[in-house]
């Protein structure tokens, strides 16, 4: 119910920051943001669910030589499920951690490296016990100067479950001088709408897929850890209020969200939620 993860996001922030920042040496930037979603009923149940919290982000783009470019973005936050009847869990707290390598071995071919670190866990859990890691290997290929196309393979591991691979498949086009569209593990589609990149429209969908740890506690025999998982639509405006300083703000429709429980491989309970809104606010300050 997040409004934006760095695991289903910074993919797509990669490839963005890499072609829009390719003339420049080093981009760094840093931002927060905090999101609260409506009240939403559980499915089958008197209970309720809102969800609110927030994070901060760090991001540094390095382009090396005329071909390669590292990127790396870091973010913590903290989330809070306010229950409406049962409580299932309360805080949660997230660490993640993204690394990226592209490097030229042509005009039109480069390769793409991937790597990834994150934890999510509750209150009665520890880092460890949330500790998360992936992994992922592609190329990328320009078939012009305002079209390039992703693909590749991923491996992201899962915490009390076997882990995921997933196809790397994204694409980075500029439709026109203000039209940009951009996919990965999400879609996103940008407009300028004052046609010198201070003011962006957004629209686009994204998956929630971020495991927490529960640990142990007096109700439970053994870890478990909860998967989050649903679709959402977001419509976001980032306004630039200095060249180095924007806020932004995002309503994103969430569908149906599901909510499973794991332990050592064995799914021992779930609920669903119905869909509700989720709203956004955030900052990015760039050097």
């Amino acid at each position: 119910m997040k409004t934006n993860q760095l695991t289903k996001l910074v993919a797509i922030l990669a490839t963005g920051l890499i072609s829009t920042f390719a003339n420049a040496q080093t981009y760094f930037g840093v931002g927060a943001e905090y999101f609260r979603s409506s009240d939403v009923d559980i499915k089958n149940s008197s209970d309720s669910l809102e969800v609110s919290g927030g994070a901060a982000s760090i991001t540094m783009m390095q382009v090396i030589g005329e071909t390669d470019a590292f990127l790396a973005a870091v973010s913590v936050g903290k989330y809070s499920y306010d229950f409406d009847g049962v409580e299932r869990w309360k805080d949660v707290k997230e660490f993640e951690s993204f690394f990226m390598y592209e490097s030229g071995i042509s005009d039109r071919w480069s390769l793409l490296g991937l790597g990834l670190v994150r934890s999510g866990y509750e209150e009665n859990a520890s880092f460890s016990d949330g500790l998360m890691w992936g992994a992922g290997l592609g190329a990328k290929y320009r078939s012009s100067d305002t079209l390039a196309y992703s693909f590749g393979v991923a491996y992201i591991s899962r915490l009390e479950e076997d882990g995921l691979w997933i196809p790397i498949v994204g694409v980075e086009w500029q439709i026109n001088d203000r039209l940009y569209l951009e996919s990965m593990l999400s879609f996103e589609l940008v407009y300028d709408v004052t046609g010198d990149g201070g003011s962006l429209l957004s629209a686009g969908l994204d998956y929630n897929l971020g495991d927490f740890s529960l640990g142990k506690n007096a109700a439970a025999v053994a870890e478990s850890a909860v998967h989050p998982e649903g679709f959402g639509f977001f419509v976001g405006y980032e306004q630039a209020i200095t060249d180095s300083f924007s806020i932004s703000a995002v309503v994103s429709a969430q569908g149906e969200q599901k909510f499973e429980t794991w332990s050592d491989g064995q799914k021992i309970s779930s609920f669903k939620t119905k869909s509700g809104l989720v709203y956004g606010v955030g900052f990015e300050f760039s050097f």
